[in-house]
């Protein structure tokens, strides 16, 4: 097999879009957090070298994965500050000494797409080490970070971070021919302002060296927006085949379990329950009598209680419901979300959901979404929360709230209540 680019490989955006949510690179899609697994599918691709950009917070999961992996040379660049991706970049070079002028694969944890993309840029690739590649599609895809100019046979003539008539979207998969090349211009372009810098360089390189375009095909999911992670789960829920059930399990013959479903060691599903796939079950987790949980994944040591409905959601690991119902919604780890509490997903006009992101709505792109809950958030009973409406990490909400807004991280909500008490007349 002939040597693959050196990979860097961004997994150090703490990119407030994302908002309730913090640890995307930790977000588990399954039994690994989503930077082990992007890593391991690099490494099945042949790829031999890798230069991981994180953010602290991520130490743990880099140390598990540096175990994990053997085989792979993984050089790790802690990003303290989110600086953006030609800060990341100047990280990495910084790292990778020796020879520079070698190609370089670049890619984000983040952006999940089918193994044919990256595949079609590595035989690109091959085929021609002289010329740099950039992913492009014929329309807007998540994850689309910069807009390219196209020539004759698919060549790149200008790249600019707008879209305008005659440009394609191009999603962060890129190969550039020479690693020194790329860091030069990238430093230059840097100093002039950080904002939008490895645009500004694609677009310098482009028009002073042969890119070629590469058809983005297999493309399912960023992770740029909170709600997006839906989509990814959806992905993922596509790859469980059939009924596995652990040995620890214990699913009761009274228990209805339909479809593809996987449920964990030490899961338990109770007389009454049914699961519709596809569907993930985490270790640990219990759900209860006349539960309810369809196109699910509930991750590790959860709790569905008694007469619960989950549809469409994703709920991570140590959360708690309560006769509740949650519908296309996502729930970062410890969530409390009390009995009589519900997530509306629909609108009462149909339309689109739309959802503040840093103080202007955003279309989501979704008929029904639900709410956004933050890790360890207290959802006290009988709240309703609104389409597209988040709850900050550690946020507390008082019995009875009709969500209507976002609430920030470590917020207390209540609505004040008056009450009254006459002496009844007419005894």
């Amino acid at each position: 097999m002939a040597q693959t680019p050196l990979l860097i490989l961004l997994a150090s955006d703490m990119n407030r879009q994302l908002w309730p949510l913090h640890d995307v690179a930790a977000l588990r899609f399954g039994a690994e957090p989503l930077l082990v697994n992007q890593t391991q599918r690099f490494q099945g691709m042949g790829f031999e070298q890798v230069v991981l950009v994180v953010n602290p917070r991520y130490q743990s999961e880099t140390n598990t994965l540096a175990e994990q992996l053997s085989g792979l040379q993984m050089r790790v660049v802690m990003q303290p500050e989110p600086k953006g991706v030609a800060d990341a970049l100047l990280q990495a070079g910084l790292a990778v000494g020796g020879d520079l002028s070698r190609p370089v694969y670049i890619t984000r944890v983040h952006d999940i797409v089918d193994d044919v993309l990256h595949q079609a840029m590595l035989n690109a690739h091959f085929a021609d080490k002289t010329i740099g590649l950039l992913a492009c599609s014929e329309a807007d895809t998540p994850g689309t970070a910069m807009y390219a100019q196209l020539g004759e046979a698919g060549r790149v003539m200008a790249v600019s971070e707008r879209a305008a008539q005659g440009t394609f979207p191009s999603v962060l998969a890129h190969v550039h021919p020479d690693l020194a090349r790329l860091l030069n211009t990238l430093r230059k372009e840097y100093e002039q302002g950080s904002e939008q810098a490895y645009t500004r360089t694609l677009d310098t390189l482009v028009k002073g060296g042969a890119y070629r375009a590469v058809a983005a095909r297999g493309i399912f999911g960023a992770l740029d927006y909170p709600w997006q992670v839906l989509d990814v789960m959806n992905h993922y829920l596509t790859r469980i085949q059939g009924q596995i059930v652990a040995g620890s399990a214990f699913v009761s013959d009274r228990a209805s379990i339909i479809g593809d479903v996987f449920i964990g060691a030490g899961a338990r599903i109770f007389p009454g329950a049914t699961i519709s796939g596809p569907a993930y079950i985490g270790a640990s987790t219990f759900i209860a009598n006349n539960a309810l949980v369809r196109n699910c994944m509930i991750l590790n040591n959860c709790e569905i209680g008694f007469n619960c409905e989950v549809a469409r959601s994703y709920i991570a690991d140590n959360c708690s419901l309560h006769a509740a119902t949650v519908l296309d919604s996502v729930f970062a780890q410890g969530v409390n979300f009390s009995a009589g509490c519900a997530t509306a997903n629909l609108r009462m006009d149909r339309s689109v959901v739309r959802s503040m992101i840093d103080g202007e709505e955003r279309d989501t792109g979704r008929r029904k979404l639900g709410g956004i809950v933050g890790r360890d958030a207290f959802i006290s009973v009988n709240c309703s929360i609104m389409p597209g409406v988040k709850v900050g990490a550690r946020t507390q909400i008082g019995p009875g709230v009709a969500l209507l807004h976002d609430v920030p991280d470590d917020s207390r909500a209540f609505v004040k209540q008056e009450m009254n008490i006459v002496e009844r007349r007419g005894k």
